[in-house]
């Protein structure tokens, strides 16, 4: 075999590996996260769109929509920092005015948010992927009534990942914890600590084309104090994902499956103080 052709034979046996790390950051689940980073010098858009609705019958109706829009930089292979910003729309006789002005329908403006993401091992070179996310943010109103609020919130997950079957069948883990400070008035404390357990499975059906499965659960602890929980609850639900060179989608849906709440008001074994019954969330992305 001449050099020439040895070139050529590597080079047609890398496409697919170019090809993958060319989306590395595309995001199959609705929720759950990945381990791959953009490469260096890559920019993407990301538009998240998320509806919330469901919540205990006493409570009347209720609709949330949040709109979240990020910009992500790969600062080096390894590293990809972020920069999102976050508004809400609320509806439904549940956020009725109650007198004080607190809880009202319509737009809200939620906040900014600054993240890097920083890739120690990737599953399509060492086996498997481990990545540590941190994000820095900012809260105007919270996401639950949109109630004015100065939420300061620092929140690390550790990421992991592995793929088999030829990269078709991805499975991804994480573990993460956010404190926040300010949340007054919109919630009865002051600071609040959440921790929150990822986990999803997606499979390569058709070329471009995964369907996968995956669920969460999260914890609340008011003045971070471990042994006071305030609510538990447990999210499951499928997504479909579509990538193409320019562009990729998911659409995923997360049902409650499991809630409960220290005040012993949860109905039907569902938490609905500040969560809801039902998550519908459309992911897309734009590579360039």
């Amino acid at each position: 075999m001449t050099a020439s052709t040895r070139i050529l034979a590597a080079s047609l046996a890398l496409t697919p590996l170019l090809s993958l790390e060319s989306r590395a950051d595309e995001n199959l689940f609705g929720w759950a996260k990945g381990t791959e980073t953009l490469p260096k010098g890559h920019i993407d858009l990301y538009q998240f769109t998320t509806m919330r609705t469901g919540k205990a019958n006493e409570d009347g109706s209720y609709n949330a929509y949040d709109f979240e829009t990020e910009v992500e930089y790969g600062y080096s292979d390894e590293l990809q920092l972020a920069l999102s910003v976050a508004q809400n729309y609320f509806s439904g006789s549940a956020l009725e005015d109650d007198g004080d002005g607190l809880t009202q329908t319509g737009y809200r403006f939620g906040g900014v948010a600054v993240s890097g993401k920083y890739r120690f091992k990737s599953p399509f070179i060492d086996g498997y992927g481990l990545a540590l996310i941190q994000q820095v943010g900012y809260n105007r109103h919270d996401e639950t009534a949109g109630i004015v609020e100065n939420h300061v919130y620092l929140a690390p997950t550790l990421a992991f990942q592995k793929n088999f079957l030829d990269n078709t069948l991805i499975t991804v883990a994480s573990v993460g914890v956010d404190m926040g400070w300010g949340k007054k008035p919109a919630e009865e404390y002051s600071k609040e600590m959440g921790l929150e357990t990822r986990m999803g499975v997606s499979y390569r059906f058709a070329p471009n084309w995964f369907v996968g499965l995956e669920g969460r659960v999260r914890s609340e602890y008011p003045q971070f104090d471990i042994t006071d929980n305030e609510h538990v609850v447990v999210f499951v639900g499928p997504n479909l994902h579509y990538a193409s060179e320019k562009f990729w989608a998911t659409l995923g849906w997360a049902y409650q499956a499991y809630g409960h709440e220290s005040d012993g008001q949860q109905v039907d074994d569902r938490a609905f103080a500040e969560q809801v019954q039902n998550e519908i969330r459309l992911k897309v992305g734009f590579n360039f």
